[in-house]
């Protein structure tokens, strides 16, 4: 991991506030602003201008933190960056969505009321696994292991120029990275490919010549490559094995090597100092090389601070993203910080491993027949409604087993698992793979953002989890439609969910001709029609 007030957006921030992130990125080229979202699932904009851009009146405001509305609740994993600007958001469920650049005011900051694009229908309507972004041009993985470009000329850097198509190639891709115009992609059985902008060899073809579609890198037959980082014209390859691969551009001796030429080949690195390379780094952003090596040790090379470091120097830091923090002359992230990531021996990440464990449980829920394996003394920590029930009515210690068959298995594991991570794990491929059929894009958005959140809103009121009531209202508010928003007021009311409830209420107002024509209005309840007219009346509707 890394420590976020390393990066200086970030140090004006209260302590309080900075102990609530959960995932951190500092982006752009001319204006270095950032991205925050915290463990409650808000997210945040940062501005901060290196140039001066902001006018006088806003300048006290550079470091406060503005909450950027319609990207809250989505439970979102990670960002990607592009020149335009451009921004790719990455959710836990596999959705992408886009911040186009009509979003960002004049001076190349996101304004509060964008409206983020789902791109899925793009990617055949796949669960997106990875995003990764050059200068003018992005990538993206999907858990089938298909690769999507968004063009593939590379010559015309306008990124709405064409929609994003399937890279041809049938091999099953477990790693992808972007340079500024070119990309390197790795088979899950260690192959390496790359196409786009060849001139200084960064392709690792062993020539110069410009590639539209993937080419395998032949050079490295032979070696199973693990992981490829691309840098501004450069490219790092780690092997099973530890042993490191770069090529491309060497002008500020990015590549480690002993000549200062560029390489248009892959060349082993002599880096006996690191002994076994373990992970590596580099950005399109940046000429800058990190690797870990040993012992977790971080070693740099390439343009450091706007000097040439000739060979891998270790350093004092204790992360890659410190490393890019401290040494890279733009001081912009490689990919986001991301709290808690490697948590194996963290205690939020031995709760999640906890999570319907037959091993250590000491209680069974059943749910229509299906055991959910869970301990009562985190249900009882994390839900007043079964600390309630247990201080009540104790499980004897012979038995166990409970049943609740209110709401469905899915859901009900969902909610269950939402008590051990913080998170919500609502992917279409974990509650629609079942069926066979091709499910239209479209139907999956609307049951996976508006029944399953609806039901689960339900089931936490039900239980009392007022945190994950507001989860779910923010992701309910961003789908209304004339179609369920009658069903979505009827549930804000028995819930007493009075942000959804106003949510529902305005949408209904500016859409009432189409609502009320609606076959769910005719079956309103009378007590509940009462409430309505009342509300429209003190909201001046009926006024002449």
């Amino acid at each position: 991991m890394g420590d976020i007030k390393k990066w200086p957006i970030f140090n004006l921030m209260s302590p309080e506030f900075l102990s609530s992130v959960r995932v951190a990125f500092a982006y752009g080229d001319h204006v270095c602003n950032a991205l925050i979202v915290t463990n409650t699932d808000q997210v945040y904009k940062i501005e901060y201008n290196t140039q001066r851009l902001l006018e006088f009146n806003d300048c006290h405001n550079a470091f406060s933190p503005k909450i950027i509305e319609s990207l809250c609740g989505l439970g979102i994993k990670t960002f990607a960056f592009f020149e335009g600007p451009y921004i790719l958001v990455l959710t836990h469920g596999g959705m992408v969505f886009s911040i186009t650049t009509e979003y960002f005011n004049k001076n190349g900051f996101i304004i509060e009321a964008s409206t983020p694009g789902i791109m899925n229908t793009y990617f055949d309507n796949e669960i997106v696994e990875d995003i990764a972004c050059g200068k003018y041009h992005f990538l993206v993985l999907t858990s089938s292991g298909k690769v999507y470009e968004s063009c593939s000329d590379y010559t015309n850097h306008n990124p709405k120029s064409a929609s994003p198509k399937k890279v041809n190639i049938d091999k099953k891709i477990a790693c992808i990275s972007c340079g500024h115009s070119s990309n390197v992609i790795v088979t899950d059985d260690g192959v390496v490919y790359s196409w786009g902008d060849n001139s200084v060899g960064q392709l690792g073809l062993d020539n110069s010549i410009c590639q539209t579609e993937p080419s395998q890198v032949t050079r490295l037959v032979g070696v199973i490559i693990k992981k490829v980082a691309c840098g501004y014209m450069h490219v790092l390859a780690l092997s099973n094995e530890g042993v490191l691969y770069v090529w491309g551009a060497n002008s500020c001796r990015q590549l480690g090597i002993c000549t200062p030429n560029d390489t248009h080949v892959p060349t082993k690195l002599d880096a006996s100092e690191m002994e076994k390379v373990v992970d590596i780094a580099a950005s399109c952003h940046h000429n800058i090389s990190i690797a870990m090596g040993t012992n977790n040790r971080i070693y740099m090379w390439g343009q450091c601070l706007g000097q040439n470091i000739k060979v891998p120097t270790l350093t004092s830091v204790s992360s890659i993203h410190d490393a890019f923090a401290y040494y890279a002359s733009s001081r912009v992230m490689h990919q986001p910080l991301i709290f808690h990531k490697n948590n194996e021996n963290r205690v939020l990440g031995s709760l999640k491993c906890a999570f319907n464990d037959p091993n250590t449980s000491d209680l069974i829920i059943q749910v229509h027949g299906i055991p959910i394996y869970v301990h009562k003394s985190i249900l009882m920590i994390r839900c007043q409604y079964f600390r309630t029930r247990f201080q009540k009515d104790c499980v004897a210690e012979d038995q166990g087993v409970i049943e609740e068959n209110m709401f469905s298995y899915d859901l009900f594991k969902a909610f269950l698992q939402y008590l051990y991570t913080d998170e919500i794990d609502v992917s279409a491929e974990n509650f629609f793979g079942k069926y066979t059929c091709v499910i239209f894009f479209t139907m999956i958005c609307y049951i996976h953002y508006t029944f399953f959140s609806t039901e689960l809103l339900k089931l936490a009121n039900h239980y009392s989890v007022n945190q994950l009531k507001k989860y779910c209202t923010q992701s309910i508010c961003k789908h209304i439609t004339v179609k369920n928003v009658i069903s979505l007021y009827n549930t804000a009311i028995t819930c007493n969910m009075k942000k959804l409830e106003d949510s529902c209420f305005k949408f209904i107002l500016r859409n009432m001709t189409a609502v009320v024509q609606t076959p769910s209005f005719a079956e309103l309840d009378g007590l509940v029609i009462k409430r309505f007219i009342i509300k429209a009346a003190e909201a001046g509707v009926f006024r002449t």
